[in-house]
């Protein structure tokens, strides 16, 4: 229980870093503004949707930029303590062998089933 806990702390944080990012990134919050002056999506003419479309793929590079910049502000957090480092390593790893042996068990459930 206590490394469930503990990931969901370091997970927080990365988001936490991810969503400062974003919020204090002038170009991103200017492209989120010009799509919300766009309205309902839905209803848009086919050149007020590419339009939308060009804003929306601009923005979704900004934000794969600052998404990189903030896990690489992370990864300096946790190579800053070497137990830190070593114990989130631990962490991802066991939590992947966990993964895997419940989507292995879910495939053997799917197959039983049909």
């Amino acid at each position: 229980m206590e490394d469930q806990i503990s990931y969901i702390i370091y997970n927080n944080l990365l988001d936490n870093i991810e969503f400062y990012e974003r919020v204090h990134n002038k170009k991103f919050k200017l492209l989120e503004k010009e799509k919300k002056q766009f309205g309902d999506w839905e209803k848009l003419t086919g050149k007020q949707l590419h339009d939308w479309n060009k804003i929306d793929e601009k923005s979704y590079r900004v934000f794969q930029s600052l998404s990189k910049k903030a896990k690489t502000k992370w990864k300096k957090i946790i190579k800053s303590d070497s137990k830190i480092n070593e114990w989130y390593f631990w962490f991802l790893d066991n939590s992947i062998k966990i993964n895997e042996k419940k989507t292995n068990e879910l495939r053997k459930m799917k197959t039983f089933l049909k």
